[in-house]
């Protein structure tokens, strides 16, 4: 569609805005509608959910229960008709209160930090607009295509 005069163009943003109210009616209809599956899909299993949290603290201690702990030395876990259960070993680091990630990278000469460097836009047109010079970085002014809808 190509628009050829001023008319033609208010003509196009009022068939657009009206199809836009339409099409966010729907949306908002079907957010609500949505909202209300799901508290009443919550409200349906709440009991089901509360059933399931006490079974699993039940296993749970059973399985991590010093005097237990031989079923499940070998094999770690135990297979059922639904699944399995057991025990499984993980490794995971602490670090103490006064750990220096940048001092021990330097004593072992390995990188323990991940680093990235990111140029804040906003921060450089504050400087830009200061009347800073900052090499490679200008400001750019652009018009670009705006509309406002009553109602939202």
């Amino acid at each position: 569609m190509k628009i050829s005069s001023i008319q033609e163009a208010d003509a196009v943003f009022d068939r657009f805005a009206v199809v836009q109210a339409r099409i966010s009616a729907v949306k908002a209809d079907l957010k609500d509608r949505i909202a209300k599956m799901k508290s009443d899909a919550e409200a349906a299993l709440s009991a089901d959910v509360a059933i399931a949290a006490e079974l699993e603290t039940a296993l749970r201690e059973f399985c991590e229960a010093e005097e237990n702990r031989p079923y499940f030395a070998n094999p770690r876990k135990r297979k059922c008709e639904n699944g399995s259960y057991g025990l499984q070993t993980s490794t995971e680091v602490a670090t103490d209160r006064d750990f220096d990630a940048d001092a021990e990278t330097r004593r072992i000469g390995t990188e323990l930090c991940k680093r990235s460097v990111k140029p804040d836009l906003t921060l450089i047109k504050d400087a830009l607009i200061n009347g800073e010079d900052i090499h490679g970085a200008r400001l750019e002014v652009k018009e670009c295509f705006k509309y406002s809808l009553r109602g939202n």
